[in-house]
């Protein structure tokens, strides 16, 4: 019985017959290269998701067209240039809202504001009131009938 399951079990014979060297299949000569070129794809989608998802140049300051940080810095700096904090429904978030106002007519921008009061959940004291002075600042820009839409 051991000879019988030695038999099956010998490397040197396949379900009892002998293994002859060209029957074993060799190493395909286009294993390596096929594995060159999944890598090589895989290498390329990872560039090309690299650059789809950069985040894009840094306009400069001087461009009118494109949203510059720079400038948009400049513009806070000055809308907030006094460091007193403006909270809503103080007299210092009057006076920050008016300069914004002030800034869009400048541009040529007709502004609107609609002015209305939120009650406040959770209240800081007994005397709080429990609501807030709210203000929305709408600027619309022009239309110009000699401009494209598109």
């Amino acid at each position: 019985m051991w000879k019988h399951i030695d038999y099956f079990l010998s490397t040197e014979t396949i379900v009892g017959q002998e293994v002859n060297d060209n029957a074993i299949p060799k190493q395909k000569k286009w294993f390596p290269f096929s594995v060159f070129t999944a890598l090589a794809c895989w290498m390329a989608i990872w560039f090309a998701a690299v650059a789809r998802y950069s985040p894009p140049v840094p306009v400069t300051s001087d461009s009118t067209m494109d949203f510059s940080a720079a400038r948009a810095e400049k513009i806070l700096e000055d809308l907030i240039a006094d460091g007193i904090p403006h909270p809503a429904g103080s007299k210092q978030n009057d006076l920050v809202c008016q300069k914004i106002i002030d800034r869009f007519e400048d541009l040529g921008y007709p502004t609107k504001v609609h002015a209305g009061e939120k009650d406040i959940r959770f209240r800081r004291n007994e005397d709080d009131s429990g609501s807030v002075n709210l203000k929305n600042i709408l600027a619309t820009l022009p239309v110009d009938p000699d401009r494209k839409a598109v």
